[in-house]
C-alpha cells in the first residue's frame, strides 16, 4: 500500500500553487476582505478552467469525478495563500454530493394567484 501522492496530483498541485502565487498574493487577500463581495471573479474563472472547481463533480455533470485524496493538496495550497473564495465549501461539500438524477422541480404550495390581480395573500376575516 502506498501512502503519497500520485505523480498527477503533484502537477495538479503545483500548477494550482503557480497560479494561487500569482494571482492570490497578500494585497490580493486584503482587498477582499474590504470588498463587499470578497470575490475576484476572473481568478475563480482561471480555477474553473483548470478543472479545480469541477474536480469532485461527477463526471456526468461536466466534472472531472475525482476525490477528497484528488482535492487535498489543491485545498492545502489554497490555505496557504488565504485564499478568498468558497472553494472549500464548493469542491468538498456541494459538488460531491450532487444527485446522479436530480428529482423534477416541485409544484409551488400555496394558495393559487388571482390571475384577475388580486393577491395570494391572509383572507380578510370580517
Amino acid at each position: 500500500m502506498r501512502f503519497a501522492f500520485t505523480e498527477d496530483q503533484i502537477l495538479f498541485k503545483d500548477t494550482v500553487a503557480d497560479l494561487l502565487a500569482k494571482e492570490c498574493p497578500p494585497e490580493a487577500v486584503r482587498w477582499a476582505w474590504a470588498d463587499e463581495t470578497g470575490r475576484r471573479p476572473e481568478l475563480w474563472s482561471a480555477l474553473a478552467e483548470m478543472g479545480v472547481i469541477g474536480l469532485t463533480t461527477p463526471e456526468d455533470h461536466g466534472g472531472l469525478g475525482m476525490d477528497e485524496l484528488d482535492l487535498l493538496p489543491l485545498l492545502t495550497e489554497a490555505g496557504r495563500v488565504a485564499f478568498p473564495g468558497p472553494l472549500l465549501e464548493t469542491t468538498a461539500v456541494v459538488a460531491p454530493r450532487r444527485p446522479a438524477n436530480p428529482p423534477p422541480a416541485r409544484p409551488q404550495r400555496g394558495r393559487p394567484r388571482n390571475p384577475a390581480g388580486g393577491g395570494g395573500g391572509p383572507r380578510q376575516r370580517g
